[in-house]
């Protein structure tokens, strides 16, 4: 495991505008975070099952200019979430390389079957949920609960909460969910920041 420091954003997403990715690091760089994650996304229910290919992920993007620009302030993590929708996706992360190139995994599930797999076998660090969309799925007790005791942990997402009001009814939905199901336990909150404006300070965050 690398050597990282609080504070952490775990989900700033990854832009091919480098300029734009640029500002967003130096936001966060400015409150206070000295770790954060670029989060490329990787939607397994929409491959092309036509081609075959040895390795359905992709590898991590290249970031050599803003890791060296950002070297002594901050940590730049990689991360991929994986939208899927059934267990399915277990067989082609078992034999993906390029998986291993990541410092984090996210699953994202689309229905009940992969909410419970994402809990119960999934073979990655964190669980999210695309708030954007609408928050169609809430985890059972049972299933939080052996998310958290297999050192998983579920995501908030505060950005698009910025970005729309219909959203920041969804996020306290599933904050509140949360609450319910096992006193809020392996949360943490993210950004998702698509611009520097929707970020906020860390201690900011802590009293959403």
């Amino acid at each position: 495991m690398e050597q990282t420091k609080p504070f952490y954003d775990l989900c700033i997403p990854y832009q091919k505008d480098e300029k734009a990715l640029r500002e967003i690091i130096k936001e966060a760089i400015s409150l206070g975070y000295k770790t954060i994650a670029i989060d490329q996304v990787y939607d397994h229910s929409k491959r092309d099952t036509t081609k075959r290919v040895p390795d359905i992920f992709p590898a991590p993007v290249t970031l050599k200019q803003l890791e060296e620009e950002f070297k002594s302030d901050v940590k730049i993590l990689r991360r991929l979430t994986i939208i899927y929708l059934d267990v399915g996706v277990a067989h082609a992360m078992s034999n993906s390389q390029n998986l291993k190139k990541f410092n984090l995994i996210a699953g994202q599930p689309k229905t009940d079957a992969a909410l419970t797999h994402c809990c119960t076998t999934f073979g990655g660090d964190l669980v999210t949920f695309d708030t954007e969309a609408g928050v169609k799925l809430l985890v059972n007790r049972k299933a939080y609960q052996i998310g958290v005791k297999r050192g998983l942990y579920f995501e908030i997402k505060y950005g698009p909460a910025i970005r729309d009001t219909n959203i920041r009814k969804d996020m306290i939905k599933l904050a509140h969910n949360y609450c319910v199901r096992g006193k809020s336990k392996n949360i943490i909150f993210s950004s998702g920041a698509t611009n520097p404006f929707e970020l906020r300070g860390p201690y900011d965050v802590a009293n959403l």
